[in-house]
């Protein structure tokens, strides 16, 4: 009898653990996407050379059903194939696309009708400037290269650049060598806050109110990898280079951070030298499983999502996981259900 309850009660763990999971195959080689509602979803694709931002409908079988594009080109409302960067405004149901190719930030409609274009800050005082990111009282975000500095914190009301300095030991590295800061961002539309990820370590930043609020390594802990060179920009040598956040997303004051953290073994190594295997060897890098889930408040962590299969990019949403997974040949969107 006890052997039985023990096996009844652990059959009904294993039933609440279950996850279901909904597959979307995709065509081509989508590289991002924006999760807009539970049944809608932006993808980017800058293989496609026509229509390169879509808004696809999951109620419907094939997404050429209620498809809807931005077309490609250099007017109002069109948008190049260079440095795309998407925010996701769920509160007024708006998409902020920063568009490197045009140097413009553009609001468009969850239909991607064109709505507004952002006036640019004064760019003079800024070395390096890379993406500008919108915030929710109408400030931005704009990222650079510059030495010792995150980025330019710009108050559109005064019409000012605050320049913010890197204070955490945590990413002391990153004064030396800038490429440090690559990475991903988010929004959270309702606090103000922005949150960074780097690709290069595990360092979750978040801004608000024109300063750092806080900053982990988060979990795994992992280090700085070591650079090629000392002085100047290099990238860390492929012996001890680190990816790890892939992607990140907000959502009901949590942060979600597709990690990878994967490091490459000697033998690794010397097959991505060999110029036929380096697709190949980038590809099994920048994937991965592995959703960490952190406080948006004080950036702690707090748990671990577990994917059924890797993914290139992965958004929480309304108790979901949305994920995109390459095939060989195509690409898939995978939605799974999680609590968190």
């Amino acid at each position: 009898m006890k052997a039985y309850l023990f096996l009844l009660i652990n059959l009904s763990l294993l039933t609440a653990q279950t996850v279901k999971s909904q597959e979307y195959e995709l065509f081509g080689n989508p590289e991002n996407f924006v999760v807009l509602t539970d049944s809608t979803v932006m993808l980017y694709d800058p293989d496609n050379t026509n229509q390169e931002v879509c808004v696809l409908n999951l109620k419907y079988k094939y997404f050429d059903q209620e498809k809807l594009c931005i077309r490609k080109g250099r007017g109002p409302g069109e948008v190049s194939t260079l440095a795309l960067r998407f925010f996701n405004n769920q509160k007024d149901q708006e998409i902020y696309i920063w568009d490197g190719g045009n140097k413009n930030l553009n609001v468009y409609s969850y239909n991607l009708s064109y709505k507004r274009t952002i006036r640019r800050p004064d760019f003079g005082k800024v070395l390096g400037a890379r993406y500008r990111i919108p915030l929710p009282n109408g400030d931005e975000y704009i990222s650079t290269f510059k030495k010792g500095s995150f980025g330019y914190y710009y108050s559109r009301k005064e019409d000012t650049l605050i320049n913010l300095p890197i204070e955490s030991d945590l990413i002391e590295p990153a004064k030396s060598n800038p490429l440090y800061l690559q990475g991903d961002y988010d929004v959270d539309w309702d606090s103000g806050s922005l949150v960074f990820v780097t690709e290069y370590s595990s360092v979750i930043l978040k801004i608000k109110n024109k300063a750092t609020e806080c900053v982990t390594l988060g979990e795994p802990k992992l280090e700085f990898p070591e650079n090629d060179i000392e002085d100047g920009f290099a990238i860390p040598r492929m012996s001890t280079y680190t990816f790890s956040s892939l992607d990140v997303s907000i959502k009901n004051n949590k942060i979600f951070v597709l990690h990878s953290g994967k490091k490459p073994t000697k033998r690794k190594t010397i097959w991505y030298e060999l110029r036929d295997k380096l697709d190949e060897y980038a590809d099994q890098l920048l994937e991965s499983k592995t959703v960490l889930v952190y406080n948006l408040e004080n950036c702690s962590y707090e748990k671990t999502l577990e994917l059924s299969r890797k993914a290139i990019r992965a958004k929480v949403h309304n108790q979901k996981v949305f994920s995109l997974v390459r095939n060989k040949e195509d690409s898939a969107l995978i939605i799974e259900d999680f609590e968190y």
